[in-house]
């Protein structure tokens, strides 16, 4: 009945080794940390599709083959802490639109037979990238995920998530 809960294992393994990670880079690497970012994240990728294609199971669960997630996510963050993110650029309103759209086309045309995860999960990802780096409650898709009906879905759905399963199994 705790089987989903993989996902939390997933997170505390990266939030536990990360950091770590990061101290050693900044202490040592300085000038090679998004270079090595980008390395980490070409391997996990590279490493999620192979493994994806001859043992999809194992490769759903592990965190290597999930690294390239989050480290969209590290990315985001350094460029905006090291060179900031335009967001009054007319680039910087569409984003956000066309990560939503990669999203849904991700919500709409991936099944069962799209390798997850793989090259094909970059595709929402990077939606979800596109949203974080460039979103503000001042653009449209801001404007629709601040609406207070989504805050509180958003607000209830990881608990959701985390009680659904035991009580179904």
């Amino acid at each position: 009945p705790l089987l989903h809960t993989w996902s939390l294992s997933i997170e505390e393994q990266f939030y536990t080794v990360f950091p770590l990670f990061l101290l050693m880079t900044w202490k040592y690497f300085r000038s090679q940390l998004l270079s090595l970012l980008a390395f980490l994240f070409v391997v996990s990728v590279s490493h999620a599709q192979f493994l994806t294609i001859g043992d999809p199971s194992l490769s759903f669960y592990l965190p290597s083959t999930r690294l390239f997630e989050f480290l969209v996510g590290s990315v985001i963050a350094y460029v905006e802490v090291f060179y900031g993110i335009n967001r009054s650029s007319q680039l910087s309103k569409i984003m956000p639109i066309f990560g939503c759209g990669l999203i849904a086309h991700s919500f709409f045309y991936f099944d069962g037979s799209v390798a997850h995860p793989g090259l094909w999960t970059l595709i929402p990802v990077f939606g979800g990238g596109l949203i974080i780096a460039f979103g503000s409650r001042a653009d449209l898709v801001g404007k629709i995920l601040t609406l207070k009906p989504l805050v509180a879905i958003g607000l209830i759905s990881y608990s959701a998530y985390l009680w659904h399963f035991p009580i179904f199994a």
